[in-house]
């Protein structure tokens, strides 16, 4: 990855300049310790102070209910009604004088984002940043739903004081359309996220050049199309595909099983989870198939370390003991745009939360992806154990269990059960 561009952006209502003087000491500090983060800075608030006048925008920076009140009239079309009504009640309360006309400068103000800001190529940019502090919350959301609108790939981040802890969490937690949070102010979190999303862009592309994105439409453990494909495995939820991740991450954990075990003990909430030796020893002692998918890729050179510790990697990670409510609690991160629902810290980003469900959606049930669509509706994924968790993005997440496959490889008794589940409920995505 070449030159990152980044685009800050503050909005209405900040007093004077002080946005101004965040922005440009935010950009310097970049510039100096990143210098190839291209930076554009956008001060919204100043041309909507242009149009209102400085004394007016002022007035209205100085009342936090007013400020709010009128991106809340954009934001919120079948709330209007109220907003007014509520506008006209606060304002009486405190002078006899005629209401502000909210209508207007609502309608002012959105004409003006029309024509200045809404069509910028802001999907040019890796990342787009709002600085959001007194009053600036309801109209950087307001400006970020138009950018989603227009460029859905747009990655944003939020940060400044009114994002710090609990604040932010939230955010991440209910705004799919965020994709990052800096807790508070501060210019070395930024630049982290930045070198972030460097790395996992670089990385990004060179694990899909060894694994790819489709379905299958055969077996999960098909020899037949791994040698047709020459060693790239169809996705990453077939045997061959979960083996070259197991690879890929014995270059990034430094000790894999336990690391692994860490991650799924954090995100059930269960420190006590742990790997049946027993089961691990029994798939390295009978997994000819696995051993004959992992030479053959080595043969194409898409495994890079000693086939023995990957598999051995490998085979621990099919053998995690867990409880059904456990795996969905493990899974829940994925219904909550990437946050860890009982820490409330970013697990992945919303935009990778998105894909994976995607992938699970396509391709999470080997050769029989199309029927889970068709029968159940939600992004899953199946193991040959018997179990299945599924999600329902903004929702939930459940997991269930029975042993007994169907010849697919995937629990019958669990694709049943999850069919009544969203029938009954009427919950699939679709």
């Amino acid at each position: 990855m070449g030159t990152f561009r980044l685009a800050l952006v503050s909005m209405p209502w900040p007093l004077a300049n002080r946005p101004s003087i965040q922005l440009a000491t935010l950009k310097s500090f970049l510039r100096e310790k990143a210098s190839e983060v291209e930076i554009d800075c956008y001060h919204p608030y100043l041309q909507v102070g242009n149009l209102l006048g400085i004394p007016a925008y002022n007035n209205i920076a100085e009342r936090t209910w007013m400020a709010e009140a009128i991106y809340g009239y954009l934001l919120n079309p079948k709330k209007r009604a109220e907003i007014l009504d509520l506008v006209r009640k606060e304002h009486a309360s405190r002078t006899k004088k005629a209401p502000p006309d909210l209508k207007t400068i609502s309608s002012q103000i959105h004409r003006l984002h029309q024509g200045h800001h809404f069509d910028l190529e802001w999907s040019s940019y890796d990342l787009v940043g709002f600085s959001i502090c007194l009053s600036q919350l309801t109209s950087s959301l307001y400006m970020i739903r138009q950018i989603r609108a227009r460029h859905p790939s747009c990655r944003i981040v939020v940060g400044g004081s009114s994002c710090a802890g609990e604040l932010g969490y939230s955010l991440l937690a209910n705004l799919p359309e965020i994709d990052f949070v800096v807790s508070g102010e501060g210019e070395l979190p930024l630049l982290e996220l930045i070198n972030r999303i460097k790395k996992d862009e670089l990385e990004g592309d060179e694990l899909w050049q060894r694994v790819d994105v489709e379905p299958s439409g055969t077996p999960f453990n098909s020899l037949v199309q791994l040698e047709y494909e020459k060693g790239i495995p169809r996705n990453p939820f077939i045997n061959a595909g979960a083996i070259v991740i197991c690879d890929v991450l014995l270059d990034h954990l430094v000790d894999p099983k336990q690391d692994l075990l860490a991650f799924i003990r954090e995100m059930s909430g269960n420190p006590n989870i742990e790997y049946n030796d027993k089961v691990a020893e029994s798939e390295m002692t009978t997994g000819y198939r696995n051993r004959s998918l992992i030479n053959l890729m080595k043969s194409f050179g898409n495994i890079n370390h000693d086939i023995n510790n990957v598999l051995d990697f490998y085979f621990h990670s099919c053998a995690i003991e867990i409880t059904c409510k456990e795996l969905a609690q493990t899974f829940l991160f994925l219904a909550c745009n990437g946050v860890n629902r009982l820490t409330n810290e970013q697990t992945v980003s919303a935009s990778r939360s998105k894909r994976i469900n995607a992938l699970m959606q396509t391709c999470g049930f080997y050769d029989e992806a199309g029927e889970f669509s068709f029968c159940v509706g939600l992004p899953g994924k199946s193991g040959v154990g018997g179990g299945i968790v599924a999600i329902h993005p903004g929702k939930y997440s459940v997991g269930v269990w029975s042993p007994g496959l169907n010849k697919k490889g995937n629990s019958y008794r669990g694709m049943k059960v999850l069919e009544s589940l969203t029938t009954s409920t009427q919950s699939s995505i679709f």
